[in-house]
């Protein structure tokens, strides 16, 4: 039988999008190969990352970090759930995928500043995994002053490791532009944990400029902690060792290195002997040491050659001074 005119019609109408479809298959159900499932499962994510559901909540969490490429409206759901989810453990997770190298790609335009809102967060997890982030070396340094001040905070957490991530972080971080963050990291140059102390001293050389006056409470500060606080010396020198320069001739502290290196029976250390050029003028630090060397005949040549060697690098004029005086 031959179809009527009316039927080949009607059976164009439905073939030629059937047609089409098959045809587009192989190339996935969006025409892009490779491609076809992947905006289905990006509208999924983001549909459960606004379950009212956790435990669906944090499954979207699980694959939106998996993705190959970071969507900009799952980054703002995640940063979203990061700032206000009524759950501290949905905040404490999506926080802690940032916390590890290497991070999810592209980064959420806002990251920076969900994490500084979860400096100041009550649960201590939260705070530990927010600062984590922010020291990262594979995330950008952190450049609002206000997560810079939330970090020189954290500096007085009871939490060690807490307060070590945060001296870290400023290490890495753009400049202060004022002396909250210099107060801070000068307080714990002093922390009883050796990490946060080796972080502060080297946070403390890219802080100081952006402080008027810095170098001078620095200084008050390593004068009034005195020899009984932890690597005192040491802290000074490490501070000198990272760039620092406190005010040549501070009185206090030039009057203990003095004292402390003429009074030595051994060869001084390297730390006493930078902590020294740390604080000493020039002139007086190359004098002493001409005069230590001096006054040490029982000590090996090759020392004594060592301090004297020290002094001339140091102010060979002072010492040319002293010649012509005695001679």
């Amino acid at each position: 039988m031959i179809p009527s005119r009316n039927s080949s019609s009607r059976l164009s109408g439905y073939a030629v999008p059937f047609i089409c479809m098959v045809l587009l298959l192989p190339f996935g159900a969006h025409g892009d190969t490779g491609r076809g499932n992947t905006p289905t499962r990006e509208t999924r994510i983001l549909h459960q990352l606004q379950s009212r559901h956790a435990r669906e909540r944090l499954q979207a969490i699980r694959e939106a970090v998996s993705l190959p490429h970071l969507p900009h409206e799952i980054g703002s759901a995640l940063m979203q759930l990061m700032e206000h989810d009524p759950d501290y453990k949905i905040r404490l997770f999506a926080i802690e995928q940032f916390g590890g190298c290497p991070a999810p790609s592209p980064l959420p335009e806002d990251l920076e500043q969900a994490l500084a809102k979860a400096l100041r967060d009550r649960e201590p997890a939260i705070r530990r995994a927010a600062v984590q982030a922010l020291a990262q070396d594979c995330l950008p340094a952190p450049q609002d002053q206000r997560t810079l001040r939330a970090l020189a905070t954290l500096l007085k957490d009871q939490d060690p490791v807490t307060r070590s991530f945060a001296a870290h972080a400023l290490a890495r971080s753009r400049p202060a532009s004022d002396c909250s963050v210099v107060e801070g990291l000068t307080g714990a140059l002093d922390d009883p944990d050796i990490n946060v102390r080796i972080s502060a001293r080297q946070a403390l050389a890219r802080h100081l400029p952006g402080c008027p006056g810095g170098s001078e409470r620095l200084a008050e500060y390593l004068a009034g902690a005195g020899d009984n606080a932890p690597d005192w010396i040491r802290g000074i020198a490490e501070t000198y060792r990272s760039g620092i320069r406190l005010p040549p001739g501070h009185n206090s502290l030039a009057t203990i290195l003095r004292r402390r290196l003429e009074k030595s029976t051994s060869f001084p250390s390297d730390d006493l002997l930078d902590a020294a050029g740390a604080v000493l003028p020039a002139s007086e630090l190359a004098l002493t040491l001409l005069e230590l060397a001096i006054d040490h005949e029982n000590w090996e040549d090759s020392l004594r050659g060592l301090l004297i060697e020290r002094a001339v690098s140091t102010d060979s004029a002072a010492l040319m001074k002293r010649r012509e005086k005695v001679f």
